[in-house]
């Protein structure tokens, strides 16, 4: 009598049998879940710093391109289809999220290291993750920006730069006056570019 043949599917069912039962894969299965986490965990503790939790940069680009589409919406139903001013508004979003998280970190690091000592310390790192918590104000301010009244964008604002302040001083641990100083030099730093690129605009 000839042996029965072992096919290979069985021999991979006695395997996965012999592990025991297998967890599913812990990497995100789409580009959005890291977006659905993010807000998940700012929802529940809106005023949280980055801690050891797992912060990613995708999170940053999804609030950003989230941030362009609000834009996109109402910049439609103020004025209409454009597809110029469409693509302009989405590339601006995030070339501001671009300068945020490269620019001002990078501004801010270069600031405290040279007000801190002979030793500074750097972690530049360290304060983009931070950056990354705090890029749903981009997404805050997106949607305040809506309502007619500018009082609610600058509050907006205003919350972005007491968040970012106080995450300046956590990762540095310098007094609040270099903290103050050098989140000063961040942010009007932005804000210098930005209106340099829209004077050249407006030419």
């Amino acid at each position: 009598m000839s042996k029965k043949l072992i096919s290979f599917r069985d021999k991979q069912r006695k395997r996965q049998q012999s592990r025991g039962p297998q967890r599913p894969r812990s990497g995100p299965p789409h580009e959005w879940d890291d977006l659905v986490w993010y807000w998940r965990r700012i929802l529940q503790s809106p005023l949280q710093l980055a801690g050891r939790q797992g912060w990613t940069e995708r999170m940053m680009w999804s609030n950003a391109i989230l941030a362009g589409l609000i834009r996109i919406i109402g910049l439609t139903i103020m004025d209409g289809f454009h597809l110029l001013l469409i693509l302009t508004t989405f590339v601006n979003m995030l070339f501001l999220a671009f300068l945020f998280y490269y620019g001002m970190t990078w501004v801010i690091d270069w600031v405290v290291g040279r007000t801190r000592g002979s030793h500074p310390y750097f972690s530049v790192a360290d304060l983009r993750r931070e950056v990354i918590v705090l890029s749903g104000w981009i997404v805050i301010f997106a949607l305040l920006a809506l309502i007619p009244a500018p009082f609610f964008s600058l509050l907006a604002l205003l919350g972005f730069a007491a968040m970012l302040v106080r995450a300046v001083h956590q990762v540095y641990r310098v007094t609040w006056g270099q903290t103050l100083m050098a989140s000063a030099a961040g942010i009007l730093s932005i804000v210098a570019v930005l209106y340099i690129l829209s004077s050249i605009n407006a030419l």
